[in-house]
């Protein structure tokens, strides 16, 4: 399909926006232009000196998609607040697939079901921060997501157990291994070969 051909009809096309306002760039189209617009957020966990936060985040930073006639309406959504520009290869701007959108919903749909992803990955050394198992190190058994605890595998007086913490309550452990006390690993290190 040449230029023509694709500016000529209503499609969807990827639109450029102010940095961090893509949101308030869909709502414009929506309100101003009166287009369809699908501009996709994601939860994503971040730590804070509270502890750690899901915040809605454009899965693409910078951009949304919206579907309009190109040839009678570009004029009115590039001149949109929070709209830099249409994205365009050689000076076209390419539609984007019907089937290509709705594949980029279904995926956002499923994702925002399944809720944020785990902060600690199964398998990680985590230490804990705060509580009565303060500065203990231990292994991450599983994420819940819905009480935001993570069940740990941890090693006390020579028995393994298992342990429910908030995750508020993890630091990475910085290390693949358990830690020693300082006093034992200086020992190791002076002590005589056995003979």
């Amino acid at each position: 399909m040449n230029s023509a051909e694709t500016t000529a009809r209503s499609g969807w096309f990827c639109l450029r926006t102010q940095p961090r306002r893509e949101h308030t760039a869909a709502q414009n189209l929506r309100q101003r232009v009166g287009v369809d617009v699908f501009a996709p957020r994601i939860l994503v966990r971040h730590r804070t000196r509270g502890g750690l936060m899901a915040l809605a985040e454009a899965l693409f930073p910078g951009y949304v998609f919206a579907r309009f006639n190109y040839a009678e309406q570009v004029r009115h959504v590039v001149s949109t607040q929070g709209i830099t520009g249409v994205v365009r290869f050689g000076g076209c701007a390419p539609a984007v697939a019907d089937g290509v959108i709705e594949f980029l919903r279904a995926q956002v749909s499923l994702a925002s079901q399944a809720g944020p992803a785990p902060v600690f990955e199964a398998g990680a050394w985590v230490r804990i921060v705060s509580g009565c198992f303060r500065d203990i190190e231990g292994r991450v058994l599983s994420f819940d997501s819905k009480t935001e605890r993570v069940r740990l595998l941890l090693s006390l007086l020579g028995q393994e157990i298992q342990v429910s913490v908030p995750v508020r309550e993890l630091a990475e452990a910085g290390e693949s291994r358990p830690r020693l006390p300082e006093g034992l690993l200086a020992d190791e290190a002076h002590s005589a070969p056995l003979a």
